[in-house]
């Protein structure tokens, strides 16, 4: 078997999942050709994808060294060090960026792993070099319209939106651009002017429509920066619920249960609903009042995302009478809310900025807090 068919082998074991088999089809090419630049890099990948990082970066810095040039290797390198956390790591991606054959593709897979970094002077110039090479289409200037708002470059960032949305981009981010909101105020003046282009923002979609079969797939961010101006939210969440009921119909789905007059005995079934039930502020903040409520008067439900290993995920799952996984998408889980027929049921304070106007009534009876 000559290297061109020995290589295709190996490749075609490494997609099949069969990584023994392309492991020892690649040693064999590198025990008759050790400098074989393709060779030393799939065989990194698989090794990585083994778990044996340490031997799987040196050969990758082998096959850098061999081929300085070549922008996959530089950029495999680079993302393997950005994601240990190592101190070259931006210092190898910038390296990788300014490759004049790194083309949008690359650049885009560096963005994405300096976002998750929060690097967000990298993940910038990636964003920048992906849009600049081309091939890319309007997740680029999406990706940069988030740094940019991030920054507190909010005319920036609305230009990079009107970029991505001129590219096809869907109406999740129309949402986004109409709805900036600075992190950092001037003055109690920038605060009121903060919150008119709020209030015609979502005056504006309301007037143009909005389509938004599922809000939770195309929105990351609702009104959370609401919550830190200290004012009074009451109409822009009516305003922002409208919205979001015209733009999903689906919203105001009410649960069968609902209807039916509560029975006057046993214990009320209270749920929380959240994704941030673990190790962040959320779940700090409402473990004890989980765990200290009467289990005599009320049946705890927690609808979280699963968790195992994380501390604080399990101490509020062993503290409540039910857990049930809530699923990323609207429709399942408006599914998992009707079928747990709850009394009562309460979105944590960051949650509820977001959500309490136009969350589905899937299973409440009552009061939502």
């Amino acid at each position: 078997m000559g290297l061109p068919e020995a290589q295709a082998l190996a490749r075609e074991h490494a997609q099949a999942g069969r990584t023994a088999e392309a492991e020892a089809v690649c040693r064999a090419i590198l025990e008759a050709s050790p400098d074989h630049v393709p060779t030393l890099h799939l065989l990194a990948l698989v090794l990585k994808n083994t778990g044996r990082d340490q031997e799987a970066r040196s050969l990758l810095a082998r096959a850098r060294a061999l081929a300085p040039l070549q922008p996959l290797v530089a950029t495999d390198l680079a993302l393997m060090d950005l994601a240990a956390g190592a101190p070259g790591g931006a210092a190898a991606a910038i390296a990788a960026l300014a490759l004049a054959r790194t083309d949008g593709v690359q650049a885009m897979r560096i963005a994405r792993a300096a976002e998750e970094k929060k690097q967000p002077g990298l993940t910038e110039e990636a964003w920048r070099t992906a849009i600049a090479r081309g091939d890319v289409d309007a997740r680029a200037w999406s990706g940069l319209a988030r740094v940019l708002e991030r920054a507190d470059r909010l005319e920036e960032a609305r230009e990079a939106c009107d970029r991505a949305i001129a590219a096809g981009a869907g109406d999740g981010l129309r949402f986004r651009r109409a709805t900036m909101l600075p992190t950092v105020y001037e003055s109690v003046a920038h605060v009121a002017a903060a919150r008119r282009d709020f209030a015609e923002g979502i005056a504006g979609l309301r007037r143009e429509g909005l389509d938004l079969p599922d809000p939770a797939a195309s929105i990351s961010r609702v009104a959370f920066g609401l919550a830190y101006q200290g004012c009074n939210d009451r109409d822009l969440m009516v305003e922002l619920g409208a919205l979001f009921r015209d733009a999903c119909p689906a919203l105001s789905f009410v649960a069968p249960h609902v209807q039916a007059a509560p029975s006057p005995d046993g214990r009320r079934k209270l749920g929380f609903v959240s994704r941030f039930l673990c190790e962040q502020t959320v779940g700090s903040l409402m473990e004890g009042l989980i765990a200290a409520i009467d289990p005599a008067r009320f049946e705890v439900h927690v609808i979280v995302p699963l968790r195992p290993g994380d501390p604080t995920w399990e101490r509020i799952a062993a503290a409540a009478h039910r857990v049930h996984a809530l699923p990323g998408t609207l429709e399942a889980a408006r599914r998992v809310l009707a079928a747990a027929e709850l009394d009562v049921w309460s979105l944590p304070a960051s949650a509820w900025t977001a959500f309490s106007t136009s969350w589905p009534s899937a299973g409440m009876r009552g009061s939502r807090r």
